[in-house]
C-alpha cells in the first residue's frame, strides 16, 4: 500500500496527516482534505484512517472500470448498516440478483405514473401547513424529510400516515438520522468504534442498537399492517396494481422469509425518503440563491402545466429547464457522496496493481466537483445539461444514481418526485435565502451530504 501514491503515513493508530494543526481535523476539514487529495490524484490514492487503509478514486477513468469489471460489494454496508439489514443496497452474488429480478416491476413506467396521485396529495399537505403557519420562513429538513417519508409509504406500502402533520410524535425519522451520523463517527474514529467487537460494547453501540431496534419496527409494524388487511378481504387495497410490499408478500420460487421482506422495505423506506429529502433540499436552496433561475423555472411550469395539480409524467416532461437545475444540483450535491467497493484479486486500477482486500471508495461528490472532469464546478449552471451540452459531458464523470448493473433502481421516480415537488411548491411561493446566509456551505456529519446548518427559506406566497 506504501507503493500507492498517496499522503505521508503516520502511524497504525495515527493514520494520514490532515492538516499541520491536529485540533483542526473536524468532519469539514476531513471532507475537503480528501477532496483535494483527490483532486491531485485523482485516478489512484490510498489514505489511511486510524488503522484502516482505503483507496480513493475520482476520476472517471478509473470508476469506468471499477463499474465495467463489477468490483465486488465491499462489506462496509453489511457490516455498519444493520438497520436496513441485507436488502438490496447491502446483498450481493446470487441473492442480490435474485432481489433485483424481482423488485424491478414495481418500478415499471406504468406503476410509476400512478404515483403522481400520491406526489399531489402530499404536497398538498405539506404547502397547506406552509401557508397557514405565521412565520414568513420555514426550515427545510424539519418539512421535507416528513414529506418525502410521506409519499415513499404511500407509493411502496400504500399506507397513509399523518406524519407530516404530527412531525413531532413521530420518531423514524430522527432515529434515520441518529444511525446514519453514528455510522460516519465509526468511520471518522476508527480504533474507538470500527471493529463491531469494540463498537458494540461502547455507550455509542449500545445507543445504535436501540435506535436500530426502533427504527426496524417501524417497518416492521407497516408489514403486520398490510398482512392484518390481506387476511381481512382480496380487495384490501385502493389502486389496481401490486406494489413494492404486495410483490415481496406474494413472491415465490423461492419464498421470501419473514426477514428477508423487512430488510427490503427498511432499505427502500431508508433510501426512498432519506435521500430524496436531501436532494430537494439543495435544490431548493440553489434556486432560492439564484432567483433569475428560479424565476425561469416557474415561467416553464405556468407554460407547460395548466393544470398545475393535475401535474403527471406528460407534462414533467416538458419541464427541461427545471429537469437541467435538479441535475445541476445533484452534481454539486449528490446526496449519496461515495459507493464503497472491495478491490478484488489481481486489479490494476490508474496504472497501479491493487492489493486485494482494500475498500475502494468512488468518491462521486469530489469527481462531480473535480476541476479536472468539470469547467468552474463551483458555479451552479444548469446549462451544462442542456441538449446541446450533455453530449459534452465525460462518461461516467456524473454518477448520482450510480451507475453499471447495482444503479438505483428508483432513480425514475425519485427524479419524477423532484420534477413535481419543487414544480408545486414554484407554483405558490417565491424563495429567498435571508441575508446572513452563510456564503460558505458547511457539511454535517453524516453519511448522506447534508447541510450543517438549518437550511431557513423565506417565503412569499405567489
Amino acid at each position: 500500500m506504501r507503493s500507492l501514491p498517496g499522503p505521508p503515513l503516520r502511524g497504525l493508530l495515527s493514520g494520514t496527516q490532515i492538516v499541520e494543526d491536529e485540533s483542526a481535523n473536524d468532519f469539514n476539514t476531513l471532507f475537503n482534505f480528501r477532496k483535494k487529495l483527490s483532486w491531485k490524484q485523482p485516478k489512484l490514492c490510498r489514505f489511511a484512517t486510524g488503522p484502516v487503509m482505503n483507496l480513493l478514486v475520482s476520476h472517471p477513468d478509473s470508476v469506468k472500470t471499477i463499474i465495467n469489471e463489477n468490483y465486488p460489494k465491499s462489506p462496509f454496508y453489511s457490516n455498519f448498516f444493520k438497520w436496513i439489514g441485507d436488502g438490496l443496497l447491502t446483498s450481493k452474488g446470487d441473492k442480490w440478483f435474485r432481489h433485483r429480478k424481482l423488485l424491478t416491476p414495481a418500478f415499471h413506467y406504468q406503476i410509476l405514473d400512478g404515483f403522481f396521485a400520491v406526489y399531489s396529495e402530499c404536497v398538498d399537505v405539506m404547502l397547506d401547513l406552509w401557508a397557514i403557519q405565521s412565520a414568513d420562513h420555514v426550515v427545510l429538513q424539519e418539512w421535507i424529510p416528513y414529506l418525502t417519508l410521506d409519499i415513499i409509504l404511500q407509493c411502496i406500502c400504500s399506507v397513509k400516515t399523518d406524519c407530516q402533520i404530527q412531525r413531532e410524535q413521530l420518531q423514524y425519522v430522527q432515529d434515520v438520522a441518529a444511525l446514519t451520523r453514528i455510522v460516519l463517527t465509526r468511520v471518522r474514529y476508527p480504533e474507538k468504534y470500527y471493529f463491531n467487537y469494540i463498537f458494540n460494547r461502547t455507550q455509542l453501540g449500545r445507543e445504535f442498537d436501540l435506535t436500530c431496534k426502533r427504527a426496524k419496527q417501524f417497518t416492521y409494524d407497516v408489514i403486520l399492517e398490510r398482512k392484518r388487511l390481506m387476511g381481512q378481504s382480496h380487495n384490501y387495497r385502493e389502486s389496481n396494481y401490486r406494489d413494492f410490499l404486495d410483490i415481496l408478500l406474494h413472491a415465490s420460487n423461492p419464498t421470501l422469509t419473514d426477514e428477508e421482506i423487512r430488510d427490503e422495505v427498511d432499505t427502500f423506506v431508508f433510501e426512498g425518503h432519506d435521500t430524496t429529502a436531501t436532494a430537494l433540499t439543495w435544490t431548493l436552496y440553489l434556486l432560492a440563491k439564484h432567483t433569475n433561475y428560479q424565476d425561469m423555472c416557474r415561467q416553464e411550469v405556468f407554460k407547460f402545466c395548466d393544470g398545475i395539480k393535475a401535474l403527471d409524467k406528460s407534462s414533467i416532461s416538458n419541464l427541461k429547464f427545471l429537469s437541467m437545475c435538479i441535475k445541476e444540483s445533484l452534481r454539486m450535491y449528490p446526496p449519496v457522496t461515495s459507493i464503497i467497493r472491495k478491490s478484488p484479486e489481481s486489479a490494476e486500477l490508474g496504472g497501479h496493481a491493487l492489493p486485494a482486500g482494500y475498500m475502494v471508495i468512488i468518491g462521486i461528490n469530489h469527481m462531480h466537483n473535480n476541476p479536472n472532469v468539470w469547467d468552474n464546478p463551483s458555479e451552479f449552471n444548469p446549462y451544462r445539461f442542456s441538449e446541446d451540452n450533455i453530449d459534452k459531458i465525460v462518461p461516467f464523470s456524473y454518477i448520482p444514481f450510480s451507475a453499471g448493473s447495482r444503479n438505483c433502481i428508483g432513480q425514475i421516480m425519485a427524479l419524477h418526485e423532484l420534477n413535481y415537488v419543487i414544480a408545486r411548491i414554484l407554483t405558490r411561493f417565491n424563495l429567498a435565502l435571508p441575508r446572513d446566509f452563510p456564503e460558505e456551505m458547511e457539511y454535517e456529519p453524516n453519511i448522506l451530504l447534508k447541510p450543517k446548518h438549518p437550511m431557513k427559506i423565506l417565503l412569499s406566497p405567489i
